[in-house]
């Protein structure tokens, strides 16, 4: 196929800085690999070009591609010409084609006297040099410790918790690690230091975030405005959302303290007295709700202050840590001659650039010897990477950059989509014109209805404010690939499942998988009927066939349920795998290995060995392992073999013990890999393990590598292997298990979004649509940016308050988030070739339905940003974008309208879960028998074996953790014990009333709260900040706050040594208190007790009671249980007696002891 004007112009251009924006399967591969080879073609040595890719993978390709496109040319060229592409041929194995990380490597072997390196650098594995960064923080902390500084003691008891070091270690190295993506992080660590204690740039930050939410704002009560105004529209509404409409054009907007006092949260009360449309009426009911949460949140920021030295002095001890632990880790690793990938850029920055922010003569030179520089997948460098690639350009070269704003989804590796974005507007818009940027937006990949449908989500909800790119004419994507029309182009579909069952609703994680598991089955119906009925244009053959399970793959935005839709696609005849990063060290045939390894270097591991003689390697049966332990009840396990030995004649048995022993010897004599190499040989289990797949496989050859690596970097020696797996199977970045290649298999492949990215598919179902985006990142202890720097919570009293800078960074990495998950969803979307399915579960569909639909309800093209921003999963951005398609309206419920290019339905759950009769082939034996019975001498044996009834039955069935909450209830119903129901008292939403005074008591300060004014204006900061329900305002009375925190009882709590709130606990006791038959059992208990103090002759508990009861006793009986457990774990963990167990009663206002 010829290319297009633009792609044509993309190749042909010389001389100029080019950036390419090339869409979604727009052949952005072919462009550049072209531009390359006619460069080549124009007499140009290829070694004369640098080109930089994101995977080994790709700069392998690139190369194929190179030699392919040459060796074509060579075919046709003259004698001249023979002879130079000829010459290139030869060169192209030792050009510069390689990740960022392969060219820095070789620069730094290069010049490595510049950086006075040995010339023998190796690069470690990604295990290792997390081992050995865990290690070194862990001698930085002790050696700290031992120092016992007063700031070192702040830092800990600030960000660190009671279980050990291990919070605090990975604090550090978390600030430590992303200050390796940015240039001179020395140098960046020390300018975020003066940032935070002068905190000008958090209340710009916040400022100009307030100010775009203003706008916004404005935006909704305009639409608000326009709803009210239609045909039957509340016209009354109008005063009121007139008045809110002054109120936020009279915001002054100049510093956080204006703000805060010019913006009020005092709403005029809606005149509800008129006959109006409902439903225009709830239109503006619920966008001025939104408006209003809204302004809320903007004067609770305004309310931080401003500076707080405490904190100044935490980030410089942070700060001077990480430097520590940064000058001994270069040590090391220069000492054991490693490198790793941070290393790797920070080197090749140093060689490149000077302090001063300047090309050095290196980089001055090596500009002029490149001609052109390319660069694939532009969107996802770093800024070390960045200013590098600026360094090669300084002086001579000119940089090709291919990559798509919209494909940026690697924000969790550093990479900043800012640099993209920036650079495409500067080339867009900007002087000189030596800079230009092309697009290419015609889509060469799906079919026409798959783009329209791309188009129509993304045409709504894209923009500079979320996913940082315009969808406008140049970003759309536009249909290049011809199809043959002899099927019409499938509809794409949205399969929504209604579940409002409150099954599991105490238990989330269940609840989860519940979830995953309904919508697993609900696939299994579409796959089934796809298969059925969908024709695929197979390009290979060049014609239509029915579609089977390879062209099918299921995109789930986190790997964690990928294991669940396998096993139910597979339990329902359907063959799947799921691309997921198994841990090595789950794998049996590993386990075996390691067990076996682990007796070689100790053989008196009773766990170990027990398992290797269990395994296909020995095989022996557990009556057999009965018979050896009985020969030794006291003594390990080995010693009961040998004693067993001595008294029976085993040859298998005694020929392992053999083995044991040779391995034993040899292990003194050769390398670990060399040793693990015999024990396969020998002992037959690599030929055992070759029936059983390339996985398997793949896993023993995996173990050998890490032996080999692992001795040519570090240490030899089996034990010091032994010692070194145990310690990777404990990081989070585990080693995993080898990947299969599944290309030929006939299988339905289930991965990431992200592992799916570069691949396309005939068929993709993006399943849990409807799952909550991941907001964790945002409430780590301590927030990073790299351009406002560190952001923290403020800790007082075991209570922890917002600050500027942290509420500033949150801000800012919120914004981020949602444009990443923007641009996640289009990545998943425009993988499908020929047809796009997407599932997801929703609470409650009539809900999500009319709440599209108002929040689309619009005059301008884009759905208002703060809209947009508000939605907390692709189903609702998707719902959202829908509702702005005036054809959807027709197929509300279920059904398809040819014009929407939509096909919706709902599902209940029943319609997806019940089984349905199905006639099953099924085969009836009938069998002659005697109805008189007649018994062998091992009668008694056999009857005695069968009612053999297990001594520690009780223990089967025992939880592994259980909540104090659970066992209260469990006690109350055996006991008959009536459970209070609360009323309502007309809340709306029916939020039970118990709940938000709980909550109120577990939030609010009354330690440092004691008067009327400051409990009420504690109380309001709270609802600001959304820690407690705004019902709280009307349910609960201050004057009982008061007497509360006036009473002996917390004014004895203000005068102890030590006082704790809120306080969770896990802690190991008898079993009997949920079994009273697992003797000899214990259990983990759970729970959270809401408040305790301690004074020098014991603990006193508290617990808030909000049940409405005259009868002291019944609530002695409720909760006697409940305390006297808070109380035993409580006196287990501090080793301290608890001497008075107390219940504060709210409504009876008033203190009852247990």
């Amino acid at each position: 196929m010829p290319f297009t004007p633009t792609q044509q112009k993309a190749i042909d251009l010389r001389d100029k800085n080019i950036l390419v924006s090339a869409a979604a399967g727009s052949g952005k591969t072919a462009v550049l690999t072209t531009r390359l080879v006619n460069r080549v073609l124009e007499l140009v040595d290829i070694d004369k070009f640098l080109v930089v890719t994101f995977t080994d993978a790709a700069a392998t390709e690139m190369k194929e591609r190179i030699e392919a496109q040459l060796q074509e040319h060579l075919r046709d060229a003259d004698d001249s010409l023979h002879a130079h592409i000829e010459k290139q041929l030869t060169l192209l194995p030792t050009v510069s084609i390689s990740t960022i990380h392969g060219f820095c490597y070789r620069l730094i072997t290069v010049y490595f006297n510049e950086l006075d390196l040995e010339p023998n650098m190796k690069i470690s594995n990604e295990i290792e040099i997390n081992l050995l960064k865990q290690e070194v923080m862990e001698q930085v902390i002790e050696e700290e410790l031992d120092k016992a500084s007063s700031e070192f003691y702040a830092v800990m008891d600030t960000y660190g918790d009671l279980r050990g070091t291990n919070t605090i270690v990975e604090l550090l190295l978390s600030i430590y690690n992303f200050s390796r993506s940015i240039p001179f992080p020395e140098k960046w660590l020390d300018e975020k230091l003066v940032c935070f204690c002068e905190n000008k740039i958090y209340e710009q930050s916040i400022l100009e975030g307030i100010k775009q939410e203003i706008d916004s704002l404005k935006d909704i009560i305009t639409e608000a405005k326009n709803i009210a105004n239609q045909p039957n529209g509340p016209v009354k509404y109008l005063t009121a959302l007139e008045e809110d409409e002054n109120m936020l054009s009279n915001i002054n907007t100049d510093t956080l303290e204006k703000v805060n006092k010019s913006i009020s949260i005092k709403f005029a009360t809606l005149n509800r007295k008129q006959d109006a449309d409902p439903e225009l009426k709830e239109k503006v009911q619920l966008l001025r709700e939104v408006y209003k949460d809204h302004i809320k949140n903007i004067k609770s920021q305004c309310s931080m202050p401003t500076d707080n030295p405490r904190l100044d002095n935490l980030i410089k001890e942070i700060i001077r840590l990480v430097n520590v632990f940064t000058k001994k880790y270069s040590d090391i690793k220069k000492d054991r001659g490693l490198l790793d990938f941070n290393d790797l850029e920070q080197y090749a920055l140093k060689i490149l650039v000077n302090e001063n922010g300047n090309a050095t003569e290196i980089a001055i030179e090596l500009s002029k010897f490149y001609k052109e520089i390319y660069i694939d997948e532009y969107q996802d460098v770093n800024n070390v990477q960045e200013t590098i690639l600026k360094a090669l350009t300084s002086k001579g070269a000119t940089i090709f950059m291919v990559g798509d704003m919209k494909q940026s989804i690697y924000r969790f590796r550093l990479a900043n989509p800012q640099i993209f974005s920036e650079k495409y507007d500067d080339f867009k818009t900007k002087l000189p014109s030596n800079n230009i940027a092309i697009d290419l937006s015609q889509n060469f990949r799906s079919r026409e209805n798959v783009l329209r449908s791309v188009n129509e989500i993304f045409e709504q909800l894209l923009s500079k404010d979320v996913g940082d790119l315009e969808y406008d004419k140049n970003a759309r994507l536009e249909y290049g690939n011809l199809y043959d029309k002899k099927y019409n182009d499938p509809c794409s579909e949205i399969h929504i499942i209604e579940n409002n069952t409150k099954a599991h609703e105490d238990n989330e994680d269940s609840n989860e998988e519940d979830k995953d598991t309904t919508e697993a089955k609900l696939i299994v119906k579409l796959i089934k009927q796809m298969l059925e009925t969908t024709q695929i244009y197979d390009k290979e053959i060049n014609e239509y066939r029915k579609a089977t399970y390879k062209d099918v793959v299921i995109l789930l935005r986190a790997k964690t349920s990928s294991v669940i839709f396998e096993e139910e696609l597979i339990n329902a005849g359907i063959n799947a795998y799921a691309e997921v990063n198994k841990s090595f060290f789950e794998a049996t045939e590993i386990r075996c290995m390691i067990n076996y390894l682990q007796i070689i270097d100790n053989i008196d591991q009773d766990i170990p060995l027990i398992s290797v003689l269990r395994s296909p390697i020995v095989g022996v049966d557990f009556e057999k392992l009965s018979a050896i332990r009985n020969s030794d009840l006291t003594g390990t396990f080995y010693q009961a073999l040998v004693e067993y030995l001595s008294q029976n004649e085993d040859i298998v048995l005694r020929d392992f013990i053999e083995n044991i022993k040779y391995f034993k010897e040899l292990s003194t004599i050769v390398t670990v890999e060399e040793l693990i190499s015999e024990i396969y040989l020998k002992t037959g289990y690599y030929r055992y393990i070759c029936a059983l797949g390339e996985q398997k496989i793949g896993n023993l050859h995996i173990l050998k590598t890490e032996a080999q690596c692992y001795e040519e970097n570090v240490k030899t020696g089996l034990f010091s292997f032994i010692n070194y797996l145990k310690k990777v199977e404990t990081l989070k970045d585990k080693l995993e298990q080898a990947k299969v290649n599944l290309e030929q298999d006939n299988v339905v492949k289930i991965m990431s979004i992200h592992k799916s990215k570069g691949l396309e598919f005939p068929i993709v179902i993006l399943a849990q649509a409807g799952k909550q985006f991941n907001n964790k990142d945002i409430s780590k202890p301590i927030l990073l940016h790299n351009e406002l720097g560190f952001g923290t919570k403020y800790k007082h009293n075991y209570i922890k308050y917002p600050t500027i800078s942290q509420i500033a960074i949150k801000n800012r990495i919120h914004r981020e988030n949602i444009s990443e998950e923007m641009r996640i969803l289009y990545v998943a979307l425009t993988r499908a070739r020929e047809k796009l399915v997407i599932t997801g579960i929703s609470k409650e569909y009539a809900k999500l339905f009319n709440k599209s639909k108002i929040y689309a309800t619009r005059n301008t093209l884009l759905v208002n940003t703060l809209l947009i921003r508000k939605q907390k999963s692709y189903l609702e951005w998707i719902m959202l974008s829908l509702m702005t398609n005036k054809n959807i309206g027709d197929i509300s419920i279920n059904g398809y309208n040819p014009k929407a290019n939509w096909m919706l339905k709902k599902w209940s759950v029943d319609e997806i879960t019940k089984d349905k009769s199905e006639k099953r082939d099924t085969h009836q034996f009938e069998f002659e028998h005697s109805t008189q019975l007649q018994y062998t001498n091992n009668k008694d044996e056999i009857f005695k074996k069968l009612n053999y009834t297990y001594k520690n039955k009780a223990g089967l069935s025992l939880p592994h953790k259980v909540s104090v909450s659970y066992l209260k209830n469990e006690m109350q119903h055996d006991a008959k014990v009536d459970k209070y129901i609360p009323r309502f008292d007309n809340i709306q939403n029916a939020l039970l009333r118990g709940s938000i005074i709980h909550s109120v008591f577990e939030n609010i300060d009354y330690l440092q709260n004691k008067d009327y004014n400051s409990l009420g204006r504690n109380l309001t900061e709270l609802v600001e900040q959304n820690k407690i329900d705004k019902q709280a305002l009307k349910l609960v009375r201050i004057d009982k706050l008061v007497e509360f925190a006036n009473s002996d009882i917390i004014n004895r709590m203000r005068k102890s040594c030590a006082s704790f709130k809120e306080q969770p606990f896990v802690y190991k006791t008898d079993a009997k208190i949920v079994n009273s038959d697992a003797k000899e059992h214990t259990v983990l208990l759970q729970g959270i007790i809401d408040a305790y103090f301690e004074e020098e002759d014991g603990i006193v508990l508290i617990d808030y009671k909000t049940d409405k009861t005259t009868n002291i006793d019944d609530i002695k009986q409720r909760y006697t249980m409940q305390i006297d457990l808070y109380a035993t774990a409580l006196e287990g963990l501090t080793q301290k007696t608890v001497k008075h167990k107390l219940l504060y009663l709210y409504n009876n206002n008033d203190w009852v002891e247990i």
